[in-house]
Parts: structure tokens; sequence; C-alpha cells
């Protein structure tokens, strides 16, 4: 049984460069998505590996189907919805890829809110999901590097999200 993917996960989320190097690991069974204008890329990405995805506007829409998953992992990378009691207790881990640094920008719109602030680093945090909390639970990693100020928000956005796989 080497080289078999064992444990299973559910990804939350739009950020194709996360979920292609969760797949080369985890067995990935399901792609949840936000109703969004620009989710092409992961959705032809999914369709080219014959991965499953669906669009929900709640968590709630996937109703009693996701406890029929063996208590997958989740994966969290660029999704808004929030998840309740009812929604963590569906897996046996719940873990968030947070565009910043989960100590000093939780939240949405963790860069913006650094250069606001006059951070001098961004960071990519990952964080377990354990209640309904926002940015909390346990600290797994962080990848931290300076904002560049002479750039433009664009190229430093560019920069932190290649951090994610």
């Amino acid at each position: 049984m080497t080289g078999m993917k064992q444990k299973s996960a559910i990804f939350f989320g739009s950020y194709v460069n996360v979920l292609a190097t969760i797949v080369n690991t985890i067995n990935v069974i399901l792609v949840v998505l936000e109703p969004k204008k620009n989710l092409s890329e992961i959705k032809d990405y999914c369709d080219s590996i014959n991965l499953k995805w669906i669009e929900v506007c709640s968590l709630d829409e996937l109703g009693l189907e996701a406890t029929m998953w063996h208590t997958p992992i989740g994966i969290v990378a660029s999704f808004g919805l929030l998840f309740k009691s009812r929604h963590i207790n569906w897996f046996s881990a719940l873990f968030n890829f947070h565009p910043g640094c989960i100590y000093t920008n939780r939240g949405r719109h963790p860069l913006p809110n650094a250069i606001r602030q006059g951070h001098r680093t961004m960071a990519i945090s990952v964080h377990q999901i354990i209640d309904e909390q926002i940015d909390s639970g346990r600290f797994i990693a962080k990848v931290e590097f300076p904002i560049d100020y002479t750039s433009n928000y664009q190229k430093n956005y560019e920069r932190l999200l290649s951090a994610l796989p």
C-alpha cells in the first residue's frame, strides 16, 4: 500500500494552487465553492482531474450528505462562508489557510489591513478551526515575507499567494 492516499479531505475555497498541492498527498473527495464570478480556473482544474465540485450559498446546503463522508479532514483556502459548530463537527479536523498573520490580521482582507497599519511583513498562516471564532484555534504554521512598499498591492498579493502551496 505504499504511495496510496489513505486520508480523505473536502476542500473549501478557490485557491487552486493549494488544491493542486493537496490532491498530490490526500484523497480530495469534494471541492466546495461559493458562487463567485471568477471560479473558472478551479472548476476547470477539478474537471480536468475528474474531481467533483459543488457551489453552495450556505454550508447547510451540504446537509446530511456531509455526515456520510467518514469524518474526512476539511481544508479551507479562500472561502468566505463561516463554519458553525454543527459544520465543524462534520470533520475529524478542519484547517484554514489564512492569507495573513492570524495574530495581527484576522478576518477578511489581511494584506490591505497590514499595509494600512504599516506592518513590515505579510504572512500565510495555517490554523485548525476548532470553534466559531474567526481565525483562532490551534496554530500550525506561518510563512512570512517583507511587504514591498515600493511595489503595488497586486504584486505583493501575488508574492503572498505564491507561498500557499
